[in-house]
């Protein structure tokens, strides 16, 4: 049996948004642990006319994030997902070693993991591995 891994995940789960941020990112933690000094940082690129844009990189910090819990990173539009975004997680586990995982949401989602329900969240999405 696999062993679960916090993993990142994207949803189109806010149809309603005002401001059209109709999707949602999350860390998910699918372990029996919590994880604690939680980090994730973040950052995206896509090319124009040959050209590499990059975006400013995102880092974001969490004291814990619970046992078979999530934390919402970012919503997003539907413009974002003309971009490759590149997410590292680290985490101390418990152990005093430091975790490392390396996600990448692609470009229009291709070749992602769709999912009808994904754990711990309990909805509709998308699954980024490492």
């Amino acid at each position: 049996m696999k062993q679960a891994k916090p993993f990142i995940a994207i949803c189109k789960d806010r149809p309603n948004d005002p401001e059209r941020f109709h999707y949602s990112v999350f860390v998910v933690n699918n372990t029996e642990k919590e994880l604690n000094e939680v980090h994730v940082h973040s950052s995206a690129f896509l090319t124009e006319d040959g050209e590499l844009i990059t975006s400013t990189p995102c880092d974001k910090s969490y004291p814990v994030l619970e046992a078979k819990s999530f934390i919402l990173l970012e919503t997003l539009d539907e413009g974002a997902l003309d971009i490759t975004t590149n997410y590292q997680l680290s985490y101390d586990n418990g152990n005093g070693k430091r975790t490392i995982q390396y996600f990448t949401l692609p470009k229009y989602l291709r070749n992602l993991e769709q999912r009808d329900y994904l754990p711990v969240l309990s909805k509709q999405g998308y699954l980024a591995r490492t």
